[in-house]
């Protein structure tokens, strides 16, 4: 299937996911009606409606009866603030996994590897209720045939148990962290391995965090020095693009450092001032758009992230569709990044 064709398909599942929450989301409905009164008939991927991320923090968002509901997700958040509240049934979480899969497998190859997560256990003690956080765990986990953790539940590195994993006799490993977790808690207080110390390569993702990194001048490429300067092992450092009001439909890095969409998403740029659609290369505020949730009317949102869609196509690694970056926050928009509030929730 070609790009236009896959967006072709994507459009018809966003345009049925408009019906499906008009007629089951109350709050959908009413929002829709005042701001968007021709959404059932939206030509095109711009005309779509959508949701600003700060709904979900302020409204239970959810499409299915309470009988039905799965799972809850919640977005990360320090104490006092808001947070995102996802309502699952079973088919939208098994929607999202099966998307995630994947993602994950076109980038970095279908057989489950060993996982080292740069973070602690604590974060997966409900399994009802997780955070973006513990989401973000569980799900990569999938991808594993075993799980370490680099971290104690106090944040201390098991280092013991970072170097059993990392001379363990595997021909590839997967190691998983937010960004912010992975610079604070892990790089800045471990020495490093020799190559010596390392048997096979680890291929690393993480996601995340961001703005602290770059309010200490931290830049993408400073955090993969720093990466191989203290894992060797790691041959490959891509990041992702996601959120727990979207989860399964991700978007992964490159080699080039650029963002794509797959073919269970897509993103608009829009002008921060107007919402009109920002001319390609030109920074906006992110739409992110997924065709997996049906139990909840997180399809379409508009984020506080600014960023911007540099082309479809023409990427230099070669990838078709979309890619994009992403730059940071909105001015006053509140930081909720997965490992930018990680301290509140530790």
């Amino acid at each position: 299937m070609t790009r236009s064709q896959t967006s072709r398909a994507a459009f018809t599942v966003l345009r049925e996911l408009v019906a499906l929450h008009t007629q089951n989301s109350v709050h959908f409905r009413n929002v829709t009606a005042r701001l968007f009164p021709g959404a059932l008939d939206a030509a095109s991927l711009e005309e779509l409606p959508y949701l600003p991320s700060e709904m979900f923090k302020t409204n239970a968002l959810k499409s299915i009866e309470d009988g039905d509901v799965f799972k809850i997700l919640k977005s990360s958040g320090t104490t006092g603030q808001a947070r995102s509240h996802i309502y699952l049934d079973r088919e939208t979480a098994r929607s999202q996994t099966k998307a995630l899969s994947s993602i994950f497998a076109a980038a970095f190859g279908p057989k489950r590897m060993p996982m080292l997560s740069l973070d602690n256990p604590g974060q997966l003690q409900n399994r009802a209720s997780f955070s973006a956080r513990g989401a973000g765990i569980l799900g990569f986990s999938m991808f594993a045939h075993k799980r370490v953790f680099a971290l104690n539940d106090d944040m201390s590195v098991n280092i013991e148990a970072v170097k059993a994993f990392l001379s363990a006799d595997a021909p590839r490993k997967f190691i998983f962290g937010f960004t912010a977790i992975i610079w604070q808690e892990f790089l800045q207080k471990i020495d490093g391995f020799s190559p010596a110390a390392c048997v096979g390569e680890a291929h690393l993702l993480h996601g995340g965090g961001w703005k602290k990194l770059a309010a200490q001048n931290i830049s993408a490429q400073a955090f993969r020095e720093a990466v191989t300067a203290k894992l060797p092992c790691v041959k490959t450092v891509r990041d992702y693009y996601g959120m727990v009001e979207q989860t399964g439909s991700i978007y992964m890095g490159c080699d080039a450092g650029f963002l794509h969409t797959n073919a269970h998403n897509d993103i608009l740029c829009r002008d921060p001032d107007t919402l009109e659609i920002a001319p390609p290369g030109t920074s906006g505020v992110m739409q992110v758009l997924s065709v997996l949730p049906t139990s909840y009317p997180g399809f379409s949102i508009l984020t506080e992230d600014l960023g911007t869609v540099h082309g479809d196509g023409g990427c230099p690694c070669g990838q078709p569709g979309k890619y994009f970056s992403i730059h940071g926050r909105l001015e006053q928009a509140e930081i909720r990044g997965c490992s930018d509030t990680y301290e509140a929730a530790a």
